[in-house]
């Protein structure tokens, strides 16, 4: 039996949970959300990087969400395309990143 280690994706938020996940994060207290475009990958080169962040922080985890509360951060994705929420609030494009210190911008 050949053993193989599964890749583990950042997490995509949605409007609906957006709110939540940021203001009631407190383990880890800073949370750092990338926005993307899923219908324009070009305007994130930056996506591979994060992906691998992400991958070397719960490299041995089976339960990546809920193990992290010892870690000093949280990456999340939120897909602008798909969603109006950040458009609507910041303005945001993708590319930008939101920096959360518990719960707050």
């Amino acid at each position: 039996k050949q053993w193989y280690q599964r890749r583990v994706r950042v997490p995509i938020v949605c409007d609906v949970e957006y709110d939540q996940l940021v203001s009631e994060s407190r383990c880890p207290p800073l949370v750092v959300v990338s926005v993307f475009s899923s219908r324009h990958p070009e305007a994130t080169p930056y996506d591979p990087m994060i992906e691998e962040i992400y991958y070397g922080m719960n490299y041995s985890r089976s339960q990546p969400c809920a193990q992290c509360v010892q870690d000093k951060y949280r990456l999340l994705r939120y897909d602008i395309s798909t969603n109006v929420l950040l458009r609507n609030r910041h303005n945001a494009i993708p590319g930008m990143f939101f920096i959360y210190y518990q719960g707050s911008l």
